[in-house]
């Protein structure tokens, strides 16, 4: 699904469903900043789940054993094996959900309303520079994303080492 139909449905969600009609006028999401967290949580939350599922099932069920055995519960199982085990897929699952919600333009513009100066997130600002022709915002807008693409891949790349010179 995309992210604009994504934003969307939750559109209709908060403007006509009587729940969402209730959080609206609560907490006033739409047109606001909160909208477009609401958006990009809904957006990242299939990413996170997928990956973070993937990695926590690829460890073999024998350690919980035996640290269950050896007296942790399942909590300090959590922090004391788990997470260190996967420390690393875990920053690299971070890193990626939040490339994928840095980069969502369709939500976050549906839900918040592209309001400049209180809705706008960097995608949403690249869009409507390129819609004014203020080209030397662009440009400078184009840079810094591209300087937070290579910041990322550094930060992957830095956890990949840092994981090499563990093992």
């Amino acid at each position: 699904m995309s992210s604009s139909a994504i934003g969307s449905v939750l559109l209709l969600f908060f403007a006509e469903n009587p729940v969402g009609s209730a959080i609206n006028k609560s907490m006033g999401v739409l047109n606001d900043p909160k909208g477009v967290i609401a958006a990009q949580f809904i957006i990242g939350y299939p990413v996170a789940l997928s990956l973070y599922t993937a990695i926590f099932f690829s460890i073999p069920r024998v350690y919980e054993e035996v640290a269950l055995e050896a007296g942790l519960s399942r909590l300090e199982y959590l922090y004391r094996v788990l997470l260190p085990m996967t420390r690393n897929q875990v920053l690299s699952g971070l890193v990626l959900t939040h490339a994928r919600v840095f980069a969502d333009f369709g939500a976050s513009l549906v839900v918040g309303g592209g309001i400049r100066g209180k809705t706008w997130i960097f995608p949403i600002y690249i869009y409507m520079t390129t819609q004014y022709g203020d080209l030397v915002a662009l440009s400078i807008a184009l840079l810094l994303y591209l300087a937070v693409a290579v910041a990322l891949l550094y930060t992957l790349y830095t956890i990949r080492e840092v994981a090499g010179g563990f093992t």
